[in-house]
């Protein structure tokens, strides 16, 4: 089936139903079993023993390398946290908080199913603190269009035709293919001052593919699979800093081909989401003007219901390439989530803010293959 008919089968199913260096995670005060810290207990950055988390003390970039890449890796961390949670189907999904959703699932004649899943969101959040903290405003909206199917199975929708619902035990492997538009606006004020920091905008679409295997179904324990994604996206990023004019780049994101994310999930007997991992998988994002690359490598990282989409474990490792010099990197970096901030810090220690966009793995659903969890906030 041709992506134009794949489109036009969504375009009618959807009229018909209606008239979507090292890195550290975790809180600061209370040290990830990945990350490392001192014997007082003040959590380090991986890879730089002597640099306390807390000692960070975020700061804009002014060179145009960093600036350039700290849109390359929020951006590439949004797409990658989209096709992970998009991909979890009938238990999670992400949307910003104030999300105008809408879900549409259909059955073909091969017994595949077609899913369009169509949101617009927008929400205002406090970042950072102390002296750091900024006010962000943003809005999303984005079209996810797929197919679903597995060998020799007849899939199913729910009885609202807005998801999936699979028969784990009848299931061998799962295969889905589809594709993401997605916009994005971002405006970034100091609180309270309102005083301008930066802000961006964002359009992008590409391919997805996600291959399911390994479930193992337990009526009392749940659920458990694992899963190998795929994805390629052009994007446009056109942003403005307080101490930089207006720019415009058009860069390509993609897993790297002998690396797809590989992820564990599990749910529990209720059908809900308990944790997702990503076990491994290296994504990398090029400026297509200049070629500055930033390769970014997912190590263990687990969400969980608790801690919503915000890593509680795993490492991230990442680099940035200088342009049209793809062998020797020119920077190191790290991500430390921390309970207030983002921060991407560099090997020599200093760091920036990095906002990603906000998310919650939330489980109340209305029963097996009904509903939708995910929400984000």
């Amino acid at each position: 089936m041709s992506m134009r008919t794949l489109s036009t089968l969504f375009a009618a199913l959807f009229s018909a139903v209606f008239a979507s260096c090292g890195v550290e995670v975790g809180n600061p005060t209370e040290p990830t079993p990945a990350q490392p810290k001192e014997s007082d207990g003040r959590p380090m950055v991986p890879g730089m023993p002597n640099v306390p988390i807390e000692s960070i003390e975020p700061a804009e970039p002014v060179e145009s390398l960093r600036i350039n890449a700290r849109y390359l890796v929020e951006n590439q961390y949004d797409e990658a946290l989209t096709a992970a949670l998009e991909f979890a189907f009938d238990n999670s999904s992400a949307s910003l908080i104030a999300s105008n959703e809408s879900l549409v699932c259909g059955v073909q004649p091969d017994g595949s199913l077609v899913l369009n899943h169509q949101e617009t969101s927008s929400a205002t959040r406090t970042s950072g603190q102390a002296s750091s903290a900024t006010q962000v405003t943003e809005s999303l909206s984005r079209v996810f269009a797929s197919r679903m199917q597995s060998p020799g199975v007849t899939l199913a929708c729910n009885s609202e035709l807005t998801r999936p619902k699979i028969d784990w035990n009848a299931t061998q492997d799962v295969l889905i293919d589809g594709t993401l538009e997605r916009t994005n606006s971002r405006l970034i004020v100091m609180d309270p001052s309102q005083a301008f920091v930066r802000e961006s905008s964002v359009k992008s679409s590409g391919l997805h593919q996600s291959t399911i295997k390994n479930m193992k179904m337990d009526p009392a324990a749940g659920l458990r699979l694992q899963r190998s994604l795929t994805f390629g996206t052009d994007m446009e990023i056109t942003n403005r800093t307080a101490q930089a004019a207006a720019t415009q780049m058009r860069t390509r994101i993609e897993t790297q081909a002998d690396a797809p994310l590989i992820m564990e999930e599990s749910y529990n007997a209720e059908s809900k989401l308990k944790s997702l991992k990503i076990t491994s998988g290296v994504v990398s994002s090029r400026k297509e003007d200049d070629g500055l690359m930033v390769v970014m490598r997912y190590s263990n990282v687990v969400m969980n219901a608790d801690g919503g989409c915000r890593p509680t474990a795993g490492t991230i490792t990442g680099e940035i390439f200088a342009p049209n010099d793809p062998t020797n990197a020119r920077e190191s970096f790290s991500i430390a989530f921390t309970e207030k901030q983002n921060l991407i810090v560099y090997a020599d220690g200093t760091g920036s803010k990095l906002e990603f966009e906000p998310c919650r793995i939330e489980t109340e659903r209305k029963g097996n293959g009904s509903g939708r969890s995910g929400g984000r906030t």
